[in-house]
C-alpha cells in the first residue's frame, strides 16, 4: 500500500496491524509506516527491525496496547538514536530517519523517560472516609501495573477532619493486588490544628521518613485534636514482580470519632521508566 494524499482526509499512511506473542520478531515491510500491536497480555520480549532501505525524512511508528516489557530495536544496517527497550501498554514511539548518519531520530519523549505512559488520578471534590481503623484507600481507587517493571510514582495528600478528639496515629501504604519486588519511597509529613495554610515548618509538626515496604507505616505523632488538617507529599518507585492492582491506603490506629476527607486537587501520578531485574539507565549514563 502506497502513502497517499486524500482531498478530504488528508495523509493516509500504510500501517500493519499484529496480534503478536511474546518472543516475537517483526520487521517493517517497504511502505509500511506504522506498527499497531494488539496482544493478548503483558509481552515479556519482542524485536522490531525497521525497513531495509528508508529514505531521508520516512517516519516509522510503533503503538501496543499491552506493555513490551524488553524491547530489542534493530536498525537493519543503520542506526537507531536511544533505541526503545521498555514499551509501557498504551504507548507509541515515532523515528524519523536522517540519510545523513544513517540514524533513525526519535520525534516524541521515547516511553520510559518520564511522560509517556503516564497514569494520573486527581481528585476534583473531597472524598469523605470512614470512621475506622482499618486501611481505607487515599482517593478511592487504584491503578493496574504491569508485571516485571519499575514505576515512578509522586503524591500530594492533604487529609482533614473536623471532629472526633481519640488519640490516633496516621499510616501510610499500598494494598492490591500486584507483588513488589522492592519499593522506596520519601515522605514529607505536616500536621496543624488550625487550617492547611498554617500548617508550618517546625521539628514538632514535620516528618521526613524514607519507606522501604508497602506496608501500612506509620508518619504521624499521636494526634488527638477534633479539628486536623495533614499533608503528605510522597515520592518513590516500585518493582513490580506480578502485575496488579496498587492501591494507596492510609490507616488509622484508632477511629478518633471523625472521618478524615481527602482534599480536592490531591493527586497520584506514577510511570513506568524501565524493566525490573535491573538498575535502569535512562539516558547515556556510564
Amino acid at each position: 500500500m502506497a502513502i497517499s494524499i486524500n482531498g478530504t482526509n488528508g495523509l493516509i499512511q500504510a500501517y500493519d496491524y499484529q496480534v503478536l506473542t511474546t518472543g516475537f520478531s517483526y520487521t517493517f515491510a517497504a511502505g509500511t509506516q506504522v506498527l499497531v500491536i494488539n496482544p493478548a497480555g503483558t509481552l515479556a520480549t519482542g524485536t522490531i527491525t525497521m525497513p531495509a532501505s528508508p529514505s531521508d525524512g520516512m517516519t516509522i511508528t510503533v503503538s501496543s496496547t499491552q506493555q513490551i516489557t524488553t524491547l530489542t530495536m534493530s536498525g537493519n544496517g543503520n542506526s537507531i538514536n536511544n533505541p526503545v527497550t521498555l514499551l509501557p501498554a498504551k504507548g507509541s514511539v515515532t523515528y524519523v530517519y536522517r540519510a545523513t548518519g544513517t540514524t533513525w531520530w526519535p520525534m516524541q519523549t521515547v516511553p520510559g523517560v518520564l511522560t509517556n505512559a503516564t497514569q494520573l488520578y486527581r481528585l476534583n471534590s473531597d472524598l469523605a472516609g470512614a470512621n475506622v481503623s482499618t486501611a481505607q484507600s487515599i482517593f478511592g481507587v487504584g491503578v493496574t501495573l504491569s508485571a516485571s517493571t519499575v514505576y515512578e510514582f509522586e503524591m500530594v495528600i492533604p487529609l482533614s477532619k473536623s471532629a472526633g478528639a481519640t488519640s490516633h496515629t496516621v499510616a501510610l501504604g499500598f494494598g492490591g493486588t500486584a507483588t513488589i519486588n522492592n519499593i522506596l519511597y520519601t515522605a514529607y509529613e505536616n500536621v496543624s490544628s488550625t487550617s492547611f495554610i498554617n500548617i508550618g515548618i517546625s521539628t514538632a509538626n514535620v516528618t521526613i521518613a524514607v519507606v522501604t515496604t508497602a506496608s501500612s507505616t506509620v508518619l504521624t505523632p499521636a494526634l488527638a485534636s477534633a479539628t486536623l488538617f495533614l499533608s503528605f507529599i510522597i515520592k518513590g518507585t516500585v518493582s513490580i514482580n506480578a502485575g496488579g492492582t496498587f492501591i494507596p491506603q492510609y490507616t488509622l490506629s484508632a477511629a478518633p470519632g471523625g472521618a478524615y476527607s481527602t482534599i480536592a486537587g490531591s493527586y497520584v501520578k506514577i510511570y513506568p521508566v524501565g524493566a525490573a531485574g535491573a538498575t535502569v539507565n535512562v539516558g547515556s549514563w556510564a
